[in-house]
């Protein structure tokens, strides 16, 4: 696969590191959603970590794993991710980890017609960072595919989100217990050939309350992908993730700038 083109299709990310939204709570699938995969079954597998000794000590790690399967008429994307983390000073390692969580996430699309396709998911996550005791989202809606012009491709999805959410020990001004939500999910997918060598990914999410329209939950991400041969390139991305509502003590924003390599095959 040329993997300058595949890119304006999604590509899959294989990270040399490990980072996530602190509060927004989207996590950006359409990385893998979009990955144009052969017919049948395939998959990935990432892992990574760190070992620091001396004066600082850190032992992290973090992995990921996904598997598609593609049919005549449409595909279905399970992945799970997770990651881990102590440190500490002297001889020993701190008795709570500063870094804990996990992402699981299982996604169908049916192919409707004229670049029109249906799309449910399901998902649960814990992130003992954001408070994040326990987050179960489930939903379906339609997805619109469209080449915008020559080296430009456009992804639009529209869907209905209910989710289930539970906070790691509430705070005075959090709503204790498992709180459900209903929430519209939307998001724009554009990738565009800059050069022979090089494309510009952009995505958008946008994720309003039902009931309340100023409680939204969004993300941005940026990147720029640099073919290095014909089945790898480098990735450099920026994500900023916002929630107008986020939990007490928890900031309402968080940005992350990423390196990665990506693998093509």
């Amino acid at each position: 696969m040329d993997l300058n083109k595949g890119c304006l299709h999604s590509v899959v990310v294989f990270s040399l590191g490990w980072a996530a939204t602190a509060t927004a709570q989207i996590v950006n699938v359409q990385q893998l959603a979009g990955k144009p995969v052969q017919p049948g079954l395939s998959g990935q597998v990432s892992v990574g970590g760190d070992w620091l000794l001396g004066n600082s000590q850190l032992l992290t790690g973090a992995g990921n794993a996904s598997v598609f399967v593609r049919g005549e008429h449409g595909m279905v994307l399970a992945t799970v991710s997770g990651a881990y983390g102590v440190k500490g000073t002297g001889a020993s390692y701190a008795d709570e980890p500063f870094q804990a969580k996990v992402f699981e996430h299982l996604r169908l699309r049916r192919g409707l017609a004229q670049g029109w396709s249906f799309e449910a998911f399901a998902q649960h996550e814990y992130d003992r960072w954001r408070r994040l005791k326990t987050r179960i989202v489930a939903g379906g809606g339609v997805r619109l595919d469209v080449d915008a012009m020559q080296g430009v491709h456009v992804a639009l999805g529209l869907a209905h989100l209910s989710q289930w959410e539970e906070l790691l020990k509430p705070r005075a001004g959090d709503l204790s217990g498992l709180v459900s939500e209903q929430r519209l999910s939307s998001y724009l997918v554009a990738a565009a050939e800059v050069s022979a060598t090089a494309s510009a990914l952009v995505t958008l999410y946008a994720q309003p309350r039902w009931a309340d329209w100023a409680d939204l939950r969004g993300l941005v991400d940026v990147a720029l992908v640099v073919t290095v041969s014909k089945a790898t390139a480098l990735r450099v991305n920026w994500v900023l993730g916002y929630d107008t509502r986020p939990p007490a003590g928890v900031r309402g924003y968080d940005g992350t700038g990423k390196i990665s390599f990506v693998a093509g095959f």
